[in-house]
């Protein structure tokens, strides 16, 4: 399956949300292909400071993590796209990603961006609480 996380500016929430869910793949034997990207992205921007240690504090790397807008190609790649709020859906769909693919979060996932540690961890923290339950909905589906 072939997972496309969107946020706003891919260096925050979509960024960790593909990176918790790599890992959450990897350990349960689901084999997916993971990609992020914004609605509102600027190519080649890093991870942001806050994202990148709220994932090195479980063990994950966004070093290598270069923001890219959502494209027409990306959202033909995607099997499922998953948007961190209605907003992001909504602009998909106005980009012409087919409704059918879409998946949301069960709520919405605030962005962290300009937060302190803490609005980063709990950001990681919430998504990670939420993503099994998503991840094995849409496993089911493909």
């Amino acid at each position: 399956m072939r997972l496309l996380f969107v946020c706003s500016g891919n260096t925050c929430r979509s960024p960790m949300a593909a990176a918790l869910a790599e890992k959450y793949c990897g350990e349960n034997g689901m084999p997916a292909e993971i990609k992020s990207a914004g609605t509102g992205a600027f190519p080649g921007m890093p991870a942001s400071e806050g994202a990148a240690a709220a994932m090195k504090s479980r063990g994950l790397d966004l070093s290598g993590h270069r923001s890219k807008p959502v494209t027409g190609e990306l959202l033909d790649w995607a099997d499922f796209v998953i948007p961190m709020t209605p907003c992001h859906a909504q602009a998909l769909l106005a980009a012409g990603c087919k409704p059918e693919k879409l998946r949301a979060f069960p709520e919405p996932v605030p962005d962290p961006f300009g937060g302190n540690t803490e609005v980063y961890e709990a950001c990681a923290a919430r998504m990670d609480a939420l993503l099994p339950a998503l991840l094995e909905g849409i496993a089911h589906e493909a």
